[in-house]
């Protein structure tokens, strides 16, 4: 079948039949290679836990997962060029200049092999992205196969986005409410102590509210008339997203 960019979990708590944006749970079923080869795209606004579903995903099914924003803050704190140029945007609650976002994104489809299934995480972020994403996904016999939207509203986004901590070693993200640390202020991986992103408060959050209505909805309205795109309640816990985006995936295989 197609390719896909997919977040998704491998315990299932049913399958669902899906019309428009209503699904309806119908069954139970779970498989780690259900994302099969295709590339899988999560999408959604600033605190709607694509990066905490991503990474549960990663946990369960196998699966190449890649988010623009971590690459794009390790290429920041690395101080590469493109990390120079896309430093003034995301301090400024922008998205980053499109050729900076396609740098990264192609050195990471480079090392990509064709039978695994690609999981993006913020991507595309506008038109110009969707245009170059499939153009370079192209270059490699692949398509967008699937896009999850996660959607919430701004009071959702300004609360998960003013809590979040991040750990600056190996890119997790905690909570101060909703995914606590073990231990105060240290990754509970890696155990390197915790930040919190200068973006990342009420005032960066009504920014990136506003570039994510302005820039990324028409993306995604693009992607809808395609009819690849599932829109999820993202103001649910992540590990119910993450069962039923698996389940979404079992039944378009």
């Amino acid at each position: 079948m197609g390719r896909v960019f997919i977040f998704l979990s491998v315990f299932l708590l049913g399958t669902y039949s899906l019309e428009a944006n209503c699904i309806t749970k119908v069954g139970a079923l779970s498989d780690a290679k259900i994302a099969e080869s295709r590339t899988i795209a999560i999408i959604g606004a600033a605190g709607s836990l694509k990066g905490t579903v991503a990474r549960l995903i990663k946990e369960k099914i196998t699966v190449i997962p890649f988010s623009v924003g971590e690459a794009l803050r390790l290429e920041v704190n690395r101080g590469s060029e493109a990390g120079l140029k896309a430093k003034p945007f995301m301090e400024t609650h922008r998205n980053s200049p499109n050729e900076v976002v396609a740098e990264v994104v192609q050195s990471f489809l480079k090392s990509v092999p064709n039978d695994v299934a690609l999981l993006l995480d913020g991507a595309p972020r506008n038109q110009s992205q969707l245009n170059q994403l499939r153009a370079d996904l192209a270059k490699i016999n692949r398509k967008i196969d699937i896009v999850f939207e996660l959607g919430i509203d701004l009071e959702t986004s300004k609360d998960r986005i003013n809590g979040r901590l991040l750990c600056p070693k190996c890119q997790t993200t905690f909570h101060t409410r909703y995914f606590v640390p073990k231990v105060l202020d240290t990754c509970d991986h890696c155990e390197s102590k915790l930040t919190k992103r200068s973006d990342d408060s009420v005032e960066g959050a009504e920014k990136r509210w506003k570039v994510y209505q302005d820039e990324t909805i028409p993306a995604l309205d693009q992607l809808r008339t395609e009819g690849i795109v599932y829109s999820l309640d993202g103001n649910q816990p992540a590990r119910v997203l993450v069962s039923r985006i698996l389940d979404i995936l079992q039944l378009k295989r």
